[in-house]
């Protein structure tokens, strides 16, 4: 969180007068609002709603509890955890671990942008690599972040365009396929580079001390199976009772970031193959909890409400200081630290528009309304504050009190935009046609994966599979395969068999360099048929590190490890390994809020089913 600043309420004068931005602003946030009430409004939405607030205040009424559970198991698991109270104690914590040699990996969002490490470890020397195009290009044209999911709302492609040609010298055309993969470039030469990494953890699992790391462009999965150490940080808020809790949070979380109900990646670390820290972070939320205060830590983080706030969209998120934006930026910053942000509490009409989309149930006006009382109370009204009240009394007078009494006017004269998408927003994006319950499980995964792009194929028997996998390596002009160990797949002979057709086959344990096209070869733990996700383990003997530079992955799985939901798969894994749950094509809304391709990872899954283990 950066000082260098001013204060909230010339900032917010400074952003009403940038009415190009602004425009930016709300057609980006438009778009993306359209998904998320589509995906926040319904009845399964409403069943999601109450599992999720049902979990996160089981987790706030035990947080205690939990927090000293998930030391204990993280550290069986051979994880390192590190407690902190105070970001100046996090960064310390980050410059006993890191090495100065070492060039490091970051995603500068959520905790890591509370304890300002980015700032911190570029003042100490360090070098840092973005691992989000977002980022990158923000730090590149020294700019902040307008939205948590997009990052680049405020500017237009042409914006874009244009400050790239003026940082870097090299002109490109203002399109979103150029941008992303002018970005892609240098974040692709990051992920070669990083030899350790700093990331944010979604969170993590009380029961097992399982981290997890969810992330839709595609740069995670890569990155901590390529660094020798790697340090993921998260508030100690974030945790979770049990991993029959977890998939719920994660469905909450894509809903209310994008309108989908997953991430592209879900990384599940149980016991990790390299050097990983946990490093644990306070900041206050002890107090708050000990206080009765606890309401607002139930909060996911997911940007749902800073969507769809109409007072957010007329200034965006640089005026904050914080990551935390929208209505919640008007509740936790002033809880947890009001020496800095008492004004926040005040900067906003209460209209309690994001009511109907918040995951968790969170009665915005009836926090704010706590928040400014707590500020009252602890220290008076600053004078600022004052001078703010006053702006919203007299507020025809006034820009920023006309926008805060015409929001405040409709709120109370209109009700909340509860079902359905406003008038304004584009229509929801197509969702796959509903199948029938009754209809068969590959048949569902089917009609899941044909909008993706990926193929299935169900053979009788190891034998046939193998026949069926080296057709599909000649119809596509495939000569290498990177892949486990044939028994590792169910393929014994496979290497062989390939060479016999002029296909050369690589064992990723080697971790090959391959200079022509080739596809990768895994096999699946579990495949759910809700969501279309494919989990695969990862281990020594079992690296996925090759495998996210092959364009096609093929994964091997049996049949009777297809499982309708995520809550089959959870319960049967094993906890001694690190898991990669792949649901989708890697992409990005950083743009303009609207998904868009992002070249990290497979682009494509062919999926063979072996419906028996019988050898032909």
């Amino acid at each position: 969180m950066n000082d260098v600043r001013p204060p909230f309420r010339q900032a917010v004068h400074l952003a009403l007068q940038d009415h190009i931005s602004r425009q930016h602003l709300e057609r980006a946030l438009s778009t993306l609002e359209g998904r998320v009430r589509h995906a926040l409004t319904g009845e399964d939405a409403q069943e999601l709603r109450a599992r999720v607030q049902q979990v996160r205040t089981q987790t706030i009424h035990q947080l205690p509890d939990l927090y000293e559970q998930l030391q204990v198991t993280a550290s069986q698991n051979g994880i390192q955890v590190c407690e902190v109270d105070t970001p100046a104690e996090a960064i310390a914590c980050f410059l006993d671990i890191l090495s100065h040699r070492d060039p490091v990996a970051t995603i500068n969002q959520g905790i890591l942008e509370e304890v300002n490490a980015y700032d911190a470890l570029q003042e100490e020397g360090y070098r840092l690599l973005d691992l989000h195009l977002g980022d990158y290009f923000l730090h590149l044209i020294e700019d902040e972040k307008a939205h948590p999911v997009v990052p680049l709302a405020h500017l237009s492609l042409m914006d874009m365009g244009t400050a790239w040609t003026e940082t870097t010298g090299h002109a490109i055309r203002p399109t979103a396929d150029a941008i992303i993969a002018a970005l892609s470039g240098r974040v692709r030469a990051n992920i070669r580079r990083a030899r350790s990494a700093i990331i944010p953890a979604a969170f993590a699992i009380a029961e097992t001390g399982t981290i997890v790391l969810l992330d839709n462009e595609g740069t995670l999965a890569p990155i901590i199976h390529r660094v020798d150490t790697l340090v993921i940080v998260m508030g100690i808020h974030r945790v979770v009772p049990t991993l029959a809790d977890l998939p719920p949070l994660v469905e909450a979380m894509a809903r209310g970031s994008h309108g989908t109900t997953t991430f592209a990646t879900t990384i599940l670390i149980h016991t990790p193959s390299q050097n990983v820290h946990l490093v644990l972070v306070d900041n206050e939320r002890e107090r708050l909890y000990r206080e009765g205060y606890e309401a607002p830590l139930r909060c996911l983080e997911c940007a749902a409400c800073a969507t769809v706030c109409p007072a957010f969209r007329e200034v965006g998120g640089q005026v904050y200081g914080t990551p935390y934006m929208g209505p919640i930026g008007h509740i936790l910053p002033p809880l947890l630290w009001p020496d800095r942000y008492a004004e926040l509490a005040f900067g906003t009409p209460m209209c309690g528009i994001a009511n109907a989309v918040c995951p968790v149930g969170l009665d915005f006006p009836a926090l704010i309304a706590r928040a400014r009382a707590y500020v009252r109370q602890r220290e008076g009204v600053p004078w600022r504050i004052r001078a703010f009240l006053n702006t919203w009394r007299h507020g025809v007078h006034h820009p920023l009190g006309r926008i805060l009494t015409r929001l405040g006017t409709e709120a109370l004269l209109s009700p909340p935009r509860v079902e359905g998408v406003p008038p304004s927003s584009p229509p929801p994006p197509p969702s796959t046609p509903a199948l029938p319950s009754s209809a068969s499980p590959l048949k569902r995964l089917a009609s899941l994966w044909a909008p993706r792009g990926w193929g299935i194929e169900v053979e009788d028997n190891p034998v046939a599979a193998r026949l069926t996998l080296i057709s599909y390596l000649q119809e596509h002009h495939i000569r290498h395969v990177v892949g486990w160990a044939p028994e590792a797949v169910g393929m014994e002979g496979l290497p062989e068999a390939l060479a016999d057709v002029g296909i050369q086959w690589h064992n990723a344990v080697d971790n090959p360099t391959v200079e022509e096209p080739f596809v990768g070869l895994v096999k699946a733990e579990a495949v759910t048929t809700e969501n279309g996700t494919v989990i695969i383990r990862s281990a020594a003997d079992m690296p996925l590190a090759p495998m996210f530079h092959a364009e096609t992955l093929i994964v091997m799985v049996e049949r009777e490890r297809i499982v309708p939901t995520w809550e089959d798969a959870l319960s049967v894994l094993p906890t001694q390994a690190t898991f990669v749950l792949l649901a989708d094509r890697p992409h990005t809304f950083a743009l303009d809020g609207m998904p868009h391709p992002t070249p990290f990872g497979p682009q494509r899954l062919h999926l063979v089913i072996i419906q028996s283990d019988a050898a032909g």
